[in-house]
């Protein structure tokens, strides 16, 4: 401990030269204003608990159960752990798992901005795969079951891997075709032009034309619970445009997706 104590207290010190306190960081103090810019607000704990905890829980483009299924088991390892003495060393790891994940559901950018997947938890993952360890008996008991484990662990590494070799970050910021309708106050988007002029003619609206809808204002941040228009999907799609053309190289031809 007093090995380690010089580094916190020279940051202690340098945040009293320029911030004027020894708890002011420049990290909190960035992120209140990349909360206003974002939200309207400069508060970094605004998003509702439960809000941020099933958006990184089920989102079709952020959600630990959608990109990596294999570690929703973690969570029923943990509960056992609890009732096992065996596995009492590993507590304070599925402990501070859960603190950070609980205060990542309260953060104002719980989607973690222009990202792949659940990115704000990813520092609890390392835990998280110590939590498979009190159910690797029982996932492997019979052969459903690790049939079951093993479709999950495939699918889990699977988009991962998509994610590696393919990320490019166009689906937070892709293009959408943007109609105007009588049932609605809000302009509404479709990744399709031609859907999107269809629908504009069958519901009485008009057509608008093509915007770019970022996730990280907040009238295009439905996009992140879209089934139809996820980032696997999207991925998928554009695999080969993806791995040709990736930022910041690729930026410039934003247009043409």
């Amino acid at each position: 401990l007093l090995g380690t104590l010089p580094v916190p207290l020279a940051i202690f010190a340098y945040n009293q030269y320029y911030f004027g306190s020894p708890l002011v960081f420049a990290q909190a103090l960035v992120g209140e204003v990349i909360a206003r810019e974002k939200t309207g607000s400069p508060d970094v704990w605004q998003t509702p608990f439960f809000s941020g905890l099933i958006g990184l829980l089920v989102s079709p483009s952020r959600g630990l159960l959608v990109f990596s299924p294999i570690l929703g088991l973690s969570f029923w390892g943990f509960a056992r752990a609890v009732k096992d003495d065996e596995y009492r060393p590993l507590w304070p790891f599925f402990a501070s798992a859960l603190v950070m994940m609980a205060a990542q559901c309260k953060w104002f950018d719980w989607w973690g901005g222009h990202a792949y997947g659940y990115r704000p938890w990813l520092d609890a993952v390392p835990y998280l795969s110590l939590g498979l360890l009190p159910v690797a008996d029982v996932v492997s008991s019979t052969r459903v079951r690790k049939a079951a484990t093993g479709v999950l662990l495939a699918w889990s590494v699977f988009v991962q891997a998509l994610g590696a070799l393919s990320y490019d970050r166009y689906w937070n910021l892709r293009r959408v075709f943007v109609i105007r309708v009588p049932t609605s106050s809000e302009p509404v988007d479709f990744t399709d032009e031609t859907e999107a002029r269809r629908e504009a003619e069958r519901l009485g609206g008009s057509y608008i034309g093509p915007s770019f809808c970022d996730i990280d204002f907040t009238f295009c941040r439905h996009r992140l619970w879209s089934v139809k228009d996820n980032l696997i999907r999207y991925q998928l799609s554009y695999f080969t445009a993806a791995r040709n053309q990736r930022l910041p190289f690729g930026f410039r031809d934003l247009g043409r997706r």
